[in-house]
């Protein structure tokens, strides 16, 4: 995984959730000094088909998609940010995540809809859904509780990472350190464990924290000396209601490390990234191995 990013992609659908991720990418872009890329993927219908067959010019449903793409992406230019609008055919996951390839994006862009809430309601959108889960580089989601114009000034003044001390979400580690770096801001680190008062007294946890600095040498030997140390991070060990309320604070951008997509696939629902998600004030980037 690459720790600079040269080039975002944001994935719209017009909705107000991907416009106030536009907001939040192009403010992005222009602090990385990032290309800025807005796709929209579309699918055709029988109709339209035949037209652009038979005809071989663009269907009406593709010019409005047109249209309406480069009024959106005139959006950004508040930011100081021009950028590459592409109109993509096909399922809308499919064919978003082919993007990503084609332009060999850094990071991916979505906003959440804050839709229907209660047990068998997804709170995030289909869509956003399926492509955070497969999306092969990190995600930031813009969810439905973050503030609807970034401040400019205080915007990402510090970096959280948060992993589990699985050792697949030190994967994130590198990514965290880098940005911060790139942004100029602070950065903390925090384990979320459920319980931590109980379970430190468990010669399983302290296992799991050597092997998680085990890995975190070996994803990133250039990270701070003190976040390799089994002590420092056993300090650093919280219940996960003390990220949700560091969440509140929408100055934060927040990196999770989370584990790989078959785990996500089953659990996503279910999982505290996906509650953080639905939930938070600030910005999160979603980073799995």
């Amino acid at each position: 995984m690459k720790k600079d990013i040269s080039t975002i992609l944001l994935a719209t659908d017009f909705l107000p959730s991907s416009r106030l991720a536009l907001d939040y990418a192009a403010v992005l872009a222009s602090k990385l000094n990032a290309k800025l890329v807005i796709a929209n993927a579309f699918e055709l219908g029988p109709e339209s088909s035949s037209v652009e067959s038979v005809n071989n010019i663009p269907s009406r449903t593709r010019k409005e998609a047109t249209a309406k793409l480069d009024a959106f992406a005139a959006g950004c230019c508040s930011a100081g940010v021009s950028a590459i609008p592409v109109l993509v055919e096909g399922p809308v996951s499919k064919a978003l995540l082919s993007t990503v390839d084609k332009f060999k994006a850094d990071l991916l862009v979505v906003g959440t809809q804050g839709v229907r809430k209660g047990l068998g309601h997804m709170l995030i959108g289909s869509n956003t859904e399926a492509m955070m889960l497969r999306s092969p580089i990190p995600t930031l989601a813009i969810g439905p509780h973050v503030p609807a114009k970034p401040d400019h000034k205080s915007f990402f003044k510090k970096v959280i990472y948060v992993s589990n001390l699985r050792p697949a979400s030190a994967v994130a580690a590198p990514f965290a350190l880098r940005l911060s770096q790139t942004l100029a801001t602070d950065i903390e680190i925090y384990q979320v464990v459920k319980q931590p008062d109980q379970e430190e007294k468990d010669i399983h946890l302290k296992e799991m924290v050597e092997e998680y600095c085990s890995k975190l040498r070996t994803y990133a030997p250039d990270v701070k000396e003190e976040w390799c140390s089994p002590e420092f991070q056993m300090k650093h060990i919280v219940p996960p209601l003390t990220i949700l309320e560091k969440s509140m604070d929408p100055s934060v951008l927040m990196v999770l490390g989370v584990r790989d997509t078959p785990w996500l696939e089953l659990h996503f629902r279910t999982s505290y990234p996906y509650r953080l998600l639905a939930n938070a004030a600030c910005p999160i980037i979603t980073v799995h191995n």
